[in-house]
């Protein structure tokens, strides 16, 4: 036990011990005060909640963003949580290592399932809901009811009915915050802070006053005027704003319920229900929609990468060359600078495919173009021409002079040996360069131009470069 809780400590993300006592106090406190506000709530009992139980949205997102290195402040957050309710020292910690053991459940299948923390495709979206409602929380409901009923706390006439809100109550509240707090977490996106205050504001104080002054007097119409709005957040910005609006509807509007306003506010069996059925489409339709729209996002911009970029060696492709020279030129017109089209052809690259296979030569086209890349800043534009030309687009040059150490690193690095399937390649280029202004104006000419020079060096012997 001690090895592991040194390996909790000593974990390669974080080795400060002050920073996992923090984070697990962090944790703790969270789970804590998340727990008790749920429990405001309870429609049955101090430890079930028919509701919303925040504080497993909260437990088993920090796990699967921290990792198992949080599983203490879990377990003691539901500890003080379940003692302070009145629990038994036994059952409270029954219950805590009930839960504890569900977070780590999670992690392990969010990991061997491989789902993504972005939340950017249904996969993940739809495995970290089936995960949540069909495996961590029929666990957890069933032997944390049976811990209760053992204490003698419930009686076995009331197990499927406590089985059915513990299981409800916690899939809610990590339906509601899960997706959205690990999509928050990818950083993928960074969110402005007004961007996040404005849709906080917005969706409570618009919450308030429909619920403060009954302008919506049922849930129905409430959710026809919130809907269209989570819509759009969802088709604009993603599941991580549009599951943080649905979360402050959800607090502002069980807020209103305790205070008595709003459409739930007799707080009833029936109204409880319509309120998290109420709570569970809109979140529901905020997570499916951001998904959905962001898996068209990707799809845009796959299809814009396969149109600009070669799919073998991720460099610009033929299709975006024309239009990286005109705006090369652009540039360099409005600055009175030069830019030069540099046409690389590989030589003797035929008899690499020859010799070892087509897959080898893919794999020399790869290193060499990684090497042109590395050598080439990056304002400057690389490009896979086809086969084993390529051509670099160098801009902001005051003369030819200031050109030639490129080209000399150019000829250095496609010369030098690739060490591939216990064989050594050399290799080495032709070079043909043609300057803006000088040769010509027009990407067509100084293509042409470039391309005629690398055919000059070629027949002067190879492995050198030569001016239009």
């Amino acid at each position: 036990m001690l090895k592991g809780f040194q390996g909790l400590i000593t974990d390669k993300d974080d080795k400060s011990v002050y920073s996992f006592l923090t984070l697990n106090l962090l944790m703790a406190v969270t789970y804590f005060v998340s727990g008790k506000l749920s429990f405001a709530f309870s429609y049955e009992h101090s430890i079930i909640t028919i509701v919303i139980f925040a504080a497993e949205g909260f437990a088993l997102a920090g796990a699967l963003i921290f990792g198992k290195r949080i599983l203490p402040g879990i377990f003691f957050g539901q500890l003080a949580l379940a003692w302070h309710n009145g629990l038994l020292l036994e059952t409270s910690l029954a219950v805590s290592i009930i839960n504890t053991l569900e977070a780590w459940i999670g992690i392990t299948l969010f990991q061997l399932l491989k789902l993504n923390r972005k939340m950017e495709t249904m996969r993940d979206l739809g495995g970290i809901l089936l995960l949540i409602l069909f495996i961590l929380q029929p666990f957890s409901a069933t032997l944390g009811t049976l811990s209760l009923v053992s204490s003698g706390l419930l009686f076995w006439e009331s197990y499927p009915v406590s089985w059915l809100s513990w299981w409800f109550g916690n899939a809610m509240g990590q339906i509601l915050l899960v997706p959205m707090l690990l999509a928050f977490s990818s950083g993928r996106v960074r969110h402005k802070r007004i961007e996040l205050a404005a849709i906080g504001i917005f969706f409570a104080v618009t919450t308030y006053l429909f619920t403060r002054y009954e302008i919506a007097s049922n849930f129905v119409l409430i959710m026809a005027l919130m809907t269209p709005l989570v819509i759009l957040i969802a088709a604009k910005k993603g599941v991580a704003l549009s599951g943080f609006a649905v979360n402050v509807l959800t607090v502002t509007i069980l807020y209103q319920t305790y205070q008595g306003f709003g459409p739930f506010k007799e707080g009833s069996f029936e109204q409880l229900i319509e309120l998290n059925y109420f709570v569970l489409s809109l979140i529901l339709l905020a997570l499916i929609l951001g998904v959905l729209f962001e898996e068209r996002r990707a799809s845009e911009r796959l299809l814009s990468q396969m149109a600009l970029y070669d799919p073998l060696t991720g460099l610009f492709n033929r299709n975006a060359m024309k239009q990286k020279i005109l705006e090369a030129l652009a540039r360099a017109w409005r600055h009175d600078k030069l830019v030069a089209v540099c046409f690389i052809d590989l030589d003797g690259f035929k008899d690499v495919n020859d010799l070892y296979g087509h897959d080898s030569g893919d794999i020399v086209l790869k290193i060499l173009a990684e090497r042109l890349r590395n050598i080439t800043r990056r304002e400057n534009a690389v490009v896979r021409q086809g086969g084993d030309e390529f051509i670099s687009v160098i801009e902001d040059l005051e003369d030819k002079e200031q050109l030639k150490p490129y080209l000399q690193r150019v000829l250095l690095e496609m010369e030098s040996e690739i060490e591939l399937n216990a064989h050594t390649i050399k290799l080495s280029c032709s070079l043909g360069v043609a300057l803006y202004p000088l040769n010509a104006s027009d990407p067509e000419t100084l293509l042409k131009l470039a391309d005629q020079a690398m055919y000059a060096a070629k027949q002067a012997g190879k492995n050198r470069y030569k001016f239009a």
